[in-house]
């Protein structure tokens, strides 16, 4: 909310070219954002960071405190927006969330340790306010 109040929101993904950028490393296409666009088609935005940094702890801490414009995932920043300390933008060119799947070789001879994690997995998975469940 701090960098928003300094250097406003941007309104589309074109804007962010004017934004100052921080950037998690090491996660796919890390030179760019891609965004749904109105008519269905991706938009893709190249990146001039700011920051860069290998781990998104730092780059979260740099946008709470103010220092650019990040894009982690969702789970990553649920606490944050609940408190205000970050802000969602450009919702309505989100693309589709991708589903989380729990996946093993076979459930027939699965060890006891391996079903104990896959229940509690799942558990700590569908607790999360960003999850949303289908039946």
């Amino acid at each position: 909310p701090a960098y928003l109040d300094r250097a406003g929101a941007p309104r589309a993904p074109a804007d962010l070219a004017g934004h100052q950028i921080l950037l998690t490393a090491g996660r796919a296409q890390p030179g760019e954002w891609r965004y749904a666009g109105a008519d269905g088609r991706e938009l893709v935005v190249k990146l001039r960071p700011r920051l860069t940094v290998s781990d998104v702890d730092a780059t979260l801490s740099a946008a709470r405190d103010g220092h650019g414009l990040a894009r982690p995932l969702s789970y990553q920043v649920a606490e944050d927006l609940a408190a205000g300390r970050l802000a969602r933008l450009l919702e309505r060119f989100e693309p589709a969330p991708l589903p989380v799947q729990l996946v093993t070789p076979s459930a027939r001879l699965m060890p006891v340790r391996v079903r104990a994690f896959l229940d509690h997995a799942a558990a700590a998975i569908a607790s999360l306010p960003v999850v949303r469940t289908s039946a």
